[in-house]
């Protein structure tokens, strides 16, 4: 999905699509948690946005999202730099925003919200949990 400004509205929507459109097929049944991976694009002004689904959470650990069952691979959200007004923290804080979004508009939010955790972050960074379900 080409990216269309930062307008949290707009993207959210567009995320949601994203998301949805690749998780068509419904969350495996051994699924246990989802991250969305942020990249700093190398060869673009773009951070991008890749989804994974686990069958394995450790809440003290983050290496459970590298255990990928489902990966959207090169089917990548892109978040604008915007000629630099974007920086990294920035489009963590907006990929946040834009996950927390999904949890509650997603087509899949009840199997989402039975998950023992949801997360984004950076691939060689901290995991920002944005949701956990400690009853599972």
């Amino acid at each position: 999905m080409t990216p269309e400004g930062n307008g949290a509205g707009d993207d959210a929507s567009k995320f949601t699509a994203w998301a949805d459109a690749a998780l068509k097929d419904g969350l495996p049944p051994e699924t246990v948690a989802l991250c969305f991976n942020l990249y700093e694009e190398a060869d673009s002004d773009d951070f991008s946005v890749q989804l994974i689904l686990s069958d394995r959470y450790d809440p003290d650990c983050d290496d459970w999202a590298t255990e990928e069952i489902f990966t959207t691979g090169e089917n990548l959200y892109y978040i604008p730099r915007n000629n630099d007004e974007v920086d990294w923290d920035e489009a963590l804080e907006l990929a946040i925003r834009l996950a927390e979004s999904y949890l509650e508009k997603s087509s899949l939010s009840f199997q989402l919200n039975k998950l023992r955790a949801v997360a984004v972050g950076f691939v060689d960074g901290v995991l920002e949990k944005v949701y956990e379900n400690d009853a599972n």
